[in-house]
């Protein structure tokens, strides 16, 4: 995998960068928003109620190849997973927080 943090809530690629959102206090899980190398949003990661993981919503009209589909799932497989396991990560905030905030258990 070629996605690795940058900074703080910043992950990049080759092609890609994901970056934490702000927590909202009406939320129980983080989100992020995915974007291309010049700046276009691809999409965001979320938490979907109904999988009780992380998902990526890609945008409308966007393409990708298989090696940005590999890294944001495998962004997306690891923060499921740091959700899933809060104890093994204690430096994470929120990563022990309850199911997710999406009502309906639709994602968005």
């Amino acid at each position: 995998m070629t996605l690795k943090l940058h900074a703080p809530g910043i992950w990049v690629t080759e092609y890609i960068n994901i970056f934490e959102l702000p927590q909202d206090p009406n939320r129980k899980t983080k989100t992020w928003v995915v974007r291309g190398k010049y700046g276009a949003t691809l999409g965001g990661v979320v938490w979907f109620n109904r999988w009780r993981q992380y998902a990526f919503q890609p945008n409308p009209k966007c393409v990708f190849e298989e090696d940005c589909l590999r890294d944001i799932a495998q962004f997306v497989e690891e923060r499921t997973y740091e959700h899933k396991h809060p104890a093994e990560f204690p430096g994470v905030p929120n990563a022990d927080a309850g199911s997710g905030a999406v009502s309906g258990g639709e994602a968005g």
